[in-house]
C-alpha cells in the first residue's frame, strides 16, 4: 500500500510593501499581467505599450503606436495580448507584444477587454452616446468576434472564469431617470447567450475568479464614470443578490482577484481632468468581506490594477495627477509582493497520482523523498509539470509510489 504525504513548501521571503518600478512616468490607463506576474504589460494613454518580464525590474517600449489605449488583456502565459484604444479598434500579440495585428471588429469606444487563461477566448466591452453601447466576444483568439444581442447597454466590466467560459458583464444604460444604473448579466457559455441576474443597479466594477462568486463596486476613477464615490459589494450567485462590505465608500477605479477568488486588491482613483481623485490600495484575503488599507501612497490616481493566479504579487498604474496651481505629474507603476504559499493537491488513481498546485507567482519545483528528515533525501520530480488552463494550476502525473514517499514544494 502507498502513502503519500504533502511537506509545506519551503520560501524564499518576499517584501509586503507596494515598491515602485523602474517603468517611465506616464500617463499609465491600463495594466495585464501573467498568471506569475513576471511578464506585466501597462498602457499609457497617448503613448505605447510598455512590457516587462521581469516583474518590473526592466521595461521596454512595444512596437503599438501612441494612441488613446483603454484597456489591456492577458493570457496565463503572458504571450498572447489584446489591447483597445478608446474610439479605434482593438489590437491583440501572440509574442508577448512584439508584433500587434488590428482586429476586424469595428471601432468603438473600448472601455474593457478580459481574456481565458489559454487567450483563446476574448471578451470585449464598448460604451455609446445613448444606448448603444454592447459586448463582442471571441473564441479564436480575436480573429473572428461576435456582437451580443442581449448586452447592448454601455459595458463597463468583464470579469471571466480561467476556462473563459463563465462570465459576469456590468452594464450601465444611459441616461436613466435615476442616475447612471443599469444590470448585471452573466453567461455560462463562453459569451455566446446572456442572462440578467439583477436589474436597476449602479454597480459599474467586477472582479470574480469564476464567473460566479464575484466581488462588485461602483466605480469612478479610471476614465469609467459613474456615480461618484461608492460601495462595494459580495455576489455568490453572479449577481442575483449583493451583499455590502464594511469597506468605506470610495471612487474605485480598478479590481482584481486571485484564480481562488479569495486575495483581492482593489484601487481608487479618477479620471484624468480636474480635480484629479487621488486615494489608496485596498486588499482583501478573505473573497472581499473584510479589506486592509495598504501602505501604497495615496496621493497616486490609480487607474488600473492586476493580481497573479495566486494573489500574491499585484501591480498598480496610476495617471496622471492635475491639482489647482501646479503642472501635471505623471503617474507610475507600483507593484506589491508577498510570500506565496502553494498548496499541493493529490488526485490518486490505480496507476498514478496527478500532483497539482495553483500558478505561483515565483518558481516552484516539486521534490519526493521517502525520508523527510533527511535533506539529502529530497530529489527533484523528474517529470516536468504542465499547465492546465481550465484551473490555473501546474500539475504533474507521476506513477504512483511503492510504500511511503514525501512530496513538497521548492522555490528557486
Amino acid at each position: 500500500m502507498a502513502h503519500i504525504f504533502i511537506y509545506a513548501p519551503a520560501f524564499h521571503l518576499f517584501a509586503q510593501s507596494w515598491v515602485k518600478t523602474s517603468a517611465p512616468m506616464n500617463n499609465w490607463v491600463a495594466v495585464a499581467c501573467s498568471a506569475d506576474a513576471q511578464r506585466i504589460v501597462a498602457a499609457g494613454y497617448q503613448d505605447g505599450i510598455y512590457c516587462t518580464t521581469n516583474s518590473g525590474e526592466t521595461w521596454v517600449e512595444t512596437s503599438a503606436q501612441p494612441s488613446a489605449w483603454s484597456c489591456l488583456a492577458s493570457s496565463a502565459d503572458g504571450m498572447k495580448l489584446g489591447a483597445a484604444v478608446y474610439d479605434g479598434l482593438i489590437y491583440t500579440s501572440t509574442n508577448g507584444g512584439a508584433i500587434w495585428t488590428p482586429c476586424t471588429v469595428p471601432a468603438h469606444s473600448w472601455r474593457v477587454l478580459s481574456s481565458s487563461a489559454d487567450g483563446t477566448k476574448l471578451f470585449a466591452g464598448f460604451i455609446g452616446n445613448l444606448q448603444d453601447g454592447g459586448l463582442y466576444a471571441s473564441t479564436d483568439s480575436g480573429a473572428n468576434w461576435m456582437l451580443s444581442k442581449t448586452v447592448t447597454n454601455d459595458c463597463l466590466s468583464i470579469a471571466t472564469s480561467p476556462d473563459g467560459w463563465k462570465l459576469i458583464a456590468m452594464t450601465r444604460t444611459w441616461p436613466t431617470p435615476g442616475g447612471w444604473f443599469g444590470s448585471i448579466y452573466q453567461s455560462t457559455d463562453a459569451g455566446a447567450t446572456w442572462t440578467t441576474t439583477s436589474t436597476n443597479t449602479a454597480l459599474n466594477l467586477v472582479a470574480s475568479s469564476d464567473g460566479r462568486n464575484a466581488v462588485m463596486t461602483v466605480g469612478f476613477g479610471g476614465g469609467i464614470m459613474g456615480t461618484g464615490y461608492g460601495s462595494m459589494f459580495v455576489t455568490t450567485n453572479a449577481g442575483a443578490t449583493v451583499l455590502p462590505t464594511s469597506v468605506s465608500p470610495a471612487a474605485w477605479s480598478s479590481i482584481a482577484t486571485s484564480v481562488d477568488g479569495n486575495q483581492l486588491v482593489a484601487v481608487v482613483g479618477g479620471p484624468s481632468w480636474s480635480p484629479t481623485i487621488t486615494g489608496p490600495i485596498y486588499t482583501s484575503a478573505d473573497s472581499g468581506t473584510n479589506w486592509t488599507l495598504t501602505d501604497a501612497p495615496t496621493n497616486e490616481c490609480w487607474t488600473s490594477a492586476a493580481s497573479s493566479a495566486d494573489g500574491r504579487k499585484l501591480v498598480a498604474v496610476s495617471g496622471v495627477v492635475i491639482t489647482s496651481g501646479t503642472s501635471p505629474r505623471l503617474g507610475s507603476i507600483y507593484i506589491s509582493k508577498t510570500t506565496p504559499s502553494p498548496v499541493l493537491n493529490i488526485n490518486v488513481s490505480s496507476e498514478n497520482l496527478v500532483v497539482s498546485w495553483t500558478v505561483p507567482s515565483l518558481n516552484f519545483s516539486l521534490s519526493q523523498a521517502t525520508d523527510p528528515t533527511k535533506a539529502a533525501a529530497w530529489a527533484p520530480v523528474a517529470v516536468a509539470s504542465t499547465i492546465n488552463y481550465s484551473n490555473l494550476q501546474y500539475q504533474v502525473t507521476i506513477p504512483k509510489p511503492q510504500g511511503t514517499m514525501f512530496y513538497r514544494l521548492v522555490s528557486q
